[in-house]
């Protein structure tokens, strides 16, 4: 609960963008050593740090059944589908999305957003493991561990244009424990 409170919190604080120079390609985050606009919630700027990405030896000594790594790729496509969402309501193109950088590191990929017929808005997502991704690195099987199908659901968002149907979905989810 600490954790969920804390990611919140994070992503309440952190609504602009910044500007920093971003060396080299760090971790699928792009960049080619000049100064670009880097969002706070960019996956260079405040993802994981030393995650290694899948490779040929998680064939045989899989990361994923390392409970620490599997916790953390988890959180990863937690905030993708935070991000999901907030890239709908900027209005983020599929080249500016931010939601994206969030699984493919991992070799997965978006099969469908789980979105809320009321007003629209994003709530989760479907993230399944990408074989074609992962054969153009040479990973010929999926790592041992590593889940074929991830469905990831946000928690609040209180953002303004959610915040509304979020809060009056909070008593209904609290009732239902």
């Amino acid at each position: 609960m600490e954790i969920e409170i804390g990611a919140k919190r994070k992503a309440e604080e952190m609504a602009a963008p910044t500007t920093e120079t971003v060396e080299g390609n760090n971790n699928g985050g792009g960049g080619s050593g000049s100064d670009v606009e880097a969002h706070p919630y960019a996956f260079h700027v405040s993802g994981p740090r030393n995650l290694s990405s899948p490779n040929w030896r998680d064939l045989i000594n899989s990361s994923w059944k390392d409970g620490n790594y599997k916790r953390t790729v988890m959180a990863c496509f937690i905030q993708a589908a935070y991000l999901l969402e907030l890239d709908r309501q900027e209005n983020r193109s599929e080249e500016d999305a931010l939601a994206p950088k969030w699984w493919l590191p991992f070799k997965y990929k978006l099969v469908q957003t789980l979105l809320d017929e009321r007003d629209g808005s994003i709530f989760g997502a479907v993230i399944e493991w990408d074989r074609s991704a992962a054969l153009a690195d040479f990973i010929l099987l999926r790592p041992s561990g590593a889940p074929r199908v991830v469905v990831a659901l946000r928690g609040t968002l209180l953002k303004s244009l959610t915040i509304r149907r979020d809060l009056e979905d909070l008593p209904f989810r609290l009732e239902k424990r």
